[in-house]
């Protein structure tokens, strides 16, 4: 679909249990503007996360997000046999463990759900994934390094 999207997203970290602790509340708003009409969509989601820093230098992080996604001008697509608009409600949570093994080096398990609830029953279903990272960073330029004044 070719489609022009604009998103905003706002959120805060709280920290909690001297920093070992982030609550991170988010808002996100996307359109999406598509050649289809019927395919131009606004969204709304809040999401709520978690991240912990457990022993072994385990992080953990946790989210849950309910998303409203409303076709504004899709009443008329026969395909979705939709009552009006397609308007879908999507839950979604994730589960997420990783660790640094080196400075370059980090290895992350996690698990993604998504509960896709619709007025169209083409798109109501449900989605597990399970995923594991590795990842590698690699510095190619490094900055100079500043000299003190005085010449040592």
């Amino acid at each position: 679909r070719d489609q022009l999207g604009m998103v905003f997203e706002v959120g805060q970290s709280i920290f909690l249990a001297g920093r070992r602790v982030k609550l991170y509340p988010e808002l996100h708003v996307r359109y999406e503007n598509a050649r289809g009409d019927w395919w131009t969509a606004v969204a709304v989601r809040p999401t709520l996360s978690l991240s912990s820093l457990l022993p072994g230098k385990i992080d953990l992080v946790g989210a849950v997000g309910l998303e409203f996604l409303h076709h504004p001008d899709s009443a008329d697509y026969r395909p979705w046999q939709a009552d009006g608009d397609r308007q879908d409600w999507i839950v979604r949570a994730q589960l997420s463990v990783g660790r640094a093994f080196t400075s370059w080096l980090r290895g992350d398990l996690s698990y993604r759900y998504r509960l896709n609830h619709s007025n169209s029953r083409v798109w109501d279903y449900q989605r597990h994934e399970v995923g594991f990272t590795l990842t590698a960073k690699a510095e190619l330029l490094k900055p100079a390094v500043a000299r003190k004044k005085g010449g040592h």
